[in-house]
C-alpha cells in the first residue's frame, strides 16, 4: 500500500527495494520500509525512524495516511508519490457504506510531508489501461519515481533486480517503462489510453432528468418497456410531493430495487457485447475465460459458515448465458425457476416494501421532517452485494428503517400535539 524510503545513492541495493515491497509480485494493503545507503554498516535496521523518511511512495492513499506511515514522514523532508485511485479496504465487504473520505486522506498526508514536492497520478487507472491489470500499479508508480529523480539507484541496477527477482520479468520492465513515461509526458499518455477508457465521464447523468431518463432505459433494457413504465409511475406519484432531493432519492433507490441482479441480467451484461469489447481492449493473444459462480440450483454451501460457495465454469459457460439471457422473460413468472430462491423471493418483496414506504413517507412529508424523510427512502440504496453479504445488509437496513420511522411517527405525534 505504501512505502517509505530514506535513501541515499546506492546500486546494489535495487534487489533489496523489490524484494522488501512485493514491488514486482503483487499488491496489497503493505507498509513497507526500505533504507538504501553506499554503506552496509550503516544500515543496522530496515526500519524508519520517527520523522526520517525523504520519500513516500503511496499506492494507497489510506495506508499512506495510517498513524504508522504519518509517524515516518516530515512536513520539511519528505516528497511523496500518491495514487489518486480509492482502493476499497476489506472492512468495505461488511460495511459497504464505508466513506473513504478521499480529501481528508489527501489534506493528511499532505500536513506531513513536503510542499511542491507532492505528485499525484490516476496510477491504477493507467496501469490496469496500459497493462491489463491493477497489480501493475506499484511498480508503475516505482517508475514515475524513479523517473523524477526520486529513487537515488541506477536504470541498471533496477533492471537487474527485477532480472534477479524472477517474477514477471518483461511485463514488469515494461510497467517500469510505462510509470516513467508517466512522469515524462503525462499529457501524451492521458491522450493516448483515453479511447480505452470504458466509462466516460461526459456520459455521466448529472440532473434529475437525466439520471430519470438513463435509468428509465436501462430498465427497458433489463426487462422492457412495461417495467419501465412501472418505474415512472411511482415518479409521478412523488413529483408534486417534491421535486429535489426526495424525488433524486426515490429516482435512484426504486431503480436499484427494481434492477436485481438476477441470474438473467447477469447473462445479459456477459453476452451484450460489452464485455468481450472490454476484454479485446485490454488483452491481446490466445486468453481463455473461467467463470467463478454460484448457480442456486447447483448450489453448496461451506460446512462451517453455512454461506453459497462458488465453483468454477470453463469457456462453455459463455454460450449457456447467451441462452439465458433470451429468458429474461420468463423473470417473475411462474416459470422463472431461479425466482423461488429464497435470496429471489427476498429481493422481490423489497420492491413491494419500497413502494409502500414511499406512499408512508409522502403522507407525512413536510419541511420540517424533510432530512428524516430523506435518510428513510435512501436508506435501501445500502443493499449491496450477493448472497449472504445482501442478505446481512438487508437485515441491517431493515432495522433501521423501522427505527427512523417510529422517529418520524414520534416527530408527528409531537408535531400534532403542539
Amino acid at each position: 500500500g505504501a512505502i517509505l524510503g530514506m535513501a541515499a545513492h546506492i546500486d546494489g541495493l535495487a534487489s533489496n527495494l523489490l524484494d522488501q515491497t512485493g514491488l514486482a509480485q503483487k499488491g496489497g494493503a503493505v507498509l513497507s520500509h526500505v533504507r538504501l545507503g553506499r554503506d552496509i554498516n550503516i544500515l543496522r535496521t530496515p526500519h524508519i525512524m520517527t520523522g526520517c523518511a525523504d520519500l513516500l511512495i503511496a499506492c494507497d492513499l489510506v495506508v499512506a495516511a495510517s498513524p504508522q506511515a504519518i509517524e515516518c514522514v516530515r512536513s520539511d523532508r519528505t516528497k511523496t508519490v500518491i495514487n489518486a485511485h480509492n482502493s476499497p479496504v476489506s472492512a468495505f465487504v461488511e460495511n459497504n457504506a464505508i466513506d473513504f473520505q478521499q480529501e481528508n486522506l489527501k489534506r493528511a498526508v499532505e500536513a506531513h510531508t513536503l510542499e511542491g514536492a507532492r505528485h499525484y497520478l490516476e496510477a491504477t487507472e493507467l496501469a490496469t489501461i496500459l497493462l491489463g491489470d491493477g497489480i501493475a500499479t506499484n511498480m508503475f508508480m516505482l517508475g514515475f519515481s524513479w523517473q523524477k529523480g526520486l529513487v537515488p539507484l541506477s536504470y541498471e541496477a533496477i533492471m537487474r533486480a527485477i532480472e534477479l527477482n524472477g517474477v514477471a520479468i518483461d511485463a514488469n520492465k515494461k510497467t517500469f517503462a510505462c510509470g516513467r513515461m508517466a512522469a515524462h509526458d503525462m499529457e501524451t499518455l492521458e491522450a493516448f489510453v483515453k479511447p480505452y477508457i470504458s466509462v466516460s465521464h461526459e456520459n455521466i447523468a448529472t440532473n434529475i432528468e437525466d439520471v430519470i431518463k438513463k435509468r428509465a432505459d436501462m430498465l427497458t433494457a433489463y426487462q422492457d418497456a412495461a417495467y419501465a413504465e412501472k418505474y415512472m409511475d411511482l415518479l409521478h406519484k412523488v413529483k408534486p410531493r417534491d421535486e429535489d432531493e426526495i424525488y433524486m432519492a426515490v429516482a435512484k433507490t426504486y431503480h436499484k430495487l427494481l434492477a436485481i441482479k438476477d441470474e438473467y441480467e447477469v447473462a445479459r451484461l456477459y453476452t451484450d457485447g460489452d464485455f468481450l469489447k472490454k476484454l479485446n481492449n485490454q488483452f491481446t493473444g490466445d486468453f481463455k475465460l473461467k467463470f467463478h459462480m454460484a448457480p442456486p440450483i447447483f448450489e453448496k454451501r461451506d460446512p462451517v459458515t453455512g454461506d453459497v460457495k462458488k465453483r468454477v465454469f470453463d469457456p462453455w459457460m459463455m454460450g449457456v448465458l447467451k441462452l439465458l439471457s433470451k429468458l429474461k422473460f420468463l423473470r417473475g413468472t411462474a416459470f422463472d425457476i431461479f425466482g423461488y430462491s429464497a435470496e429471489r423471493k427476498m429481493e422481490t418483496a423489497l420492491v413491494s416494501e419500497y413502494e409502500n414506504l414511499v406512499e408512508i413517507v409522502l403522507d407525512k412529508l413536510n419541511k420540517d421532517n424533510y432530512q428524516l424523510c430523506l435518510e428513510i427512502l435512501e436508506t435501501p440504496l445500502s443493499y449491496k452485494g450477493f448472497g449472504h453479504v445482501k442478505e446481512r445488509n438487508v437485515k441491517s437496513g431493515r432495522v433501521k428503517i423501522e427505527k427512523l420511522l417510529a422517529q418520524l411517527d414520534g416527530n408527528d405525534v409531537i408535531k400534532k400535539a403542539s
